[in-house]
């Protein structure tokens, strides 16, 4: 049976806690500017800041939620008025989901936000420490894909 090394346990718990740690930062942050959005929002509004119009099922994995739960946040959202639906002209079962006036306000304020924490998150840390570690996180991503396909 596999036993992972203690480095491999050790790479896990830090990657684990950082992103938690790094979620819980933003969280704040958005809250402190008086953003009332939560994560999951905040993701699919930057997802139609850089691609509006997609088919709203093709939006799950963005989420990490099932087409039901996805159903129910952009119903939220489109009661707040941050997105709107329509038919597909080529599928009409299919719905495309756009990012209103109000949703794009609201995803530059959310862009200035990771912005800033982006830059508290990486300060003190040499440019190419970044450039590897992303490079290392890309890698474990591409290694997880292989495996789980989102």
């Amino acid at each position: 049976m596999y036993q992972p090394d203690e480095e491999n346990i050790r790479l896990l718990r830090s990657v684990g806690k950082t992103f938690k740690m790094m979620s819980m930062n933003i969280a704040d942050e958005m809250d402190r500017r008086g953003l009332q959005i939560t994560q999951a929002q905040a993701m699919l509004l930057r997802r139609l800041w850089l691609q509006d119009g997609p088919i709203q099922n093709d939006l799950a994995w963005i989420t990490f939620r099932d087409k039901t739960s996805l159903a129910r946040l952009i119903t939220k959202m489109e009661k707040k008025g941050y997105v709107r639906r329509e038919q597909d002209s080529m599928d009409g079962r299919a719905k495309r989901v756009f990012i209103t006036e109000s949703g794009r306000e609201l995803a530059r304020a959310i862009n200035k936000v990771l912005s800033d924490m982006s830059e508290r998150f990486s300060r003190g840390i040499c440019p190419n420490d970044l450039t590897v570690m992303m490079r290392t996180l890309e890698s474990i991503q591409k290694n997880l894909d292989n495996e789980f396909e989102l």
